[in-house]
C-alpha cells in the first residue's frame, strides 16, 4: 500500500439532547474529504435503559451507530481514528482502528521518538511543529505487530500534511451544524 493513496477515516458518536448521534469522514492522506456519512439521532427507550444498564452507551456507539456507518460507506479506509476509547471496541477484521489525541506534555519525545506508555499505548511526535500524539490501540501491541508498523508508518507520513486530530474536530463541528438545522 502507498501511503499517498492511504484513507483515513475519522469516526465520533456521542450523546446530545436529540440521543445518540455518529458521524464518519474519510479523508485523503492530506485531510481532504472523500466522503462524509452520519446517522439520525437515535433515542433509547426506557426500556432500553433498563435492560442494557451501563452498557446501553457502549452498546449504541460502538454496536450500532459505528457498525451502521462502517456498512454504508464507499471508501475503503486504511486505517479508522475514532474519537472516545469506547470505539475501540468495534471489531472488524478490514480496518485497524486507534484512537488518537494530542499530548500536552513537556516533557515530551523528541522529534521522530515512539515511547510506549500501555501494552495498547505510544506516545509519538514526529515533527517539531505539531503536538505529541497519544495513540491507543485496542488491544495490546509491540514493534513487531503489522498493525502497529502501518500506524506508525501512517503516522508519520501524513504527519507531514496535516495534524491527525484536526479532523475529528471538523467532525464535531459537522454533527453540531446538522444538529442545529434539525432543531
Amino acid at each position: 500500500m502507498s501511503n499517498e493513496n492511504t484513507k483515513i477515516g475519522y469516526a465520533l458518536a456521542s450523546s446530545t439532547g436529540s440521543g445518540f448521534i455518529g458521524a464518519i469522514l474519510v479523508t485523503d492522506c492530506k485531510g481532504f474529504p472523500l466522503e462524509f456519512q452520519y446517522t439520525d439521532p437515535i433515542l433509547p427507550t426506557k426500556i432500553q435503559q433498563v435492560l442494557y444498564g451501563s452498557g446501553l452507551e457502549q452498546y449504541l456507539k460502538v454496536d450500532v451507530i459505528l457498525d451502521s456507518l462502517m456498512k454504508v460507506i464507499s471508501n475503503k479506509v486504511d486505517i479508522l481514528i475514532v474519537k472516545d476509547e469506547q470505539m475501540l471496541g468495534y471489531k472488524s477484521s478490514k480496518v485497524d482502528i486507534v484512537r488518537m489525541s494530542p499530548v500536552n506534555i513537556a516533557e515530551t519525545t523528541q522529534e521522530n521518538e515512539i515511547q510506549k506508555t500501555k501494552d495498547n499505548e505510544y506516545i509519538v511526535k514526529f515533527s517539531k511543529t505539531s503536538p505529541p500524539l497519544r495513540i491507543q490501540f485496542a488491544t495490546a501491541v509491540d514493534e513487531n505487530n503489522p498493525v502497529y508498523t502501518k500506524v506508525m508508518e501512517l503516522t508519520k507520513y501524513t504527519n507531514n500534511f496535516i495534524d491527525l486530530t484536526e479532523p475529528l474536530e471538523r467532525v464535531q463541528k459537522t454533527v453540531e451544524l446538522i444538529l442545529s438545522k434539525e432543531n
